[in-house]
């Protein structure tokens, strides 16, 4: 009977490919590239690479490919958390002059962040936990700048919406704002 070679054997190292490296980000390792594209990399380091900075955008295919293939390993609502907690320490400095400034530069970046993933998995947003941590953070982004208090208040879920708007029905008792039916739960 045939027997396949061990492991090892199977392995041709001549043609190894050393286009294949370990990146840092801000600090942050953990990020493996071939050939330029980002190939894989620890939660902590994908989640650090999906936080706009003040000089960084994730790329909208990374934004989708990460949103959709992390509930393998996170759920949404903790994914949120943890951008919010990395938002948070984006936007805060020790003087409240520099602070409100970062904030007025940032904002957009995690404006459009927090519109992708609502238009791409609005579903993520039916959960109380992604809300709360949705209003925490557009509250955060509205207290630096009226502009933005503006531009937030325009977001779905944000304070200004959740306290005022009623959600206009549609056939079958369905919540247009969040495309559920009552019998969801909603």
């Amino acid at each position: 009977m045939p027997q396949t070679p061990p492991f090892t054997g199977q392995l041709n190292t001549s043609g190894y490919n050393k286009n294949l490296y370990q990146t840092k980000e801000e600090g942050y390792s953990g990020l493996y590239y071939h050939d330029n594209n980002l190939t894989s990399g620890s939660l902590e380091a994908l989640i650090h690479h999906l936080v706009p900075t003040l000089d960084y955008y994730p790329d909208r295919t990374f934004i989708f490919t990460f949103l959709l293939s992390s509930r393998i390993f996170i759920r949404p609502h903790e994914l949120m958390s943890k951008v919010c907690h990395l938002c948070m320490e984006q936007t805060t400095l020790s003087d409240s002059q520099a602070d409100k400034i970062r904030v007025r530069k940032i904002a957009p970046k995690i404006l459009q962040l927090l519109s992708e993933w609502l238009e791409t998995f609005p579903y993520d947003f039916r959960d109380e936990r992604m809300m709360r941590s949705l209003k925490e953070l557009t509250h955060r982004l509205a207290s630096g700048d009226e502009v933005y208090r503006k531009a937030v208040g325009q977001e779905p879920g944000s304070d200004q919406e959740a306290d005022g708007a009623q959600p206009v029905r549609g056939g079958a008792g369905q919540d247009q704002r969040h495309g559920c039916g009552a019998a969801d739960g909603c």
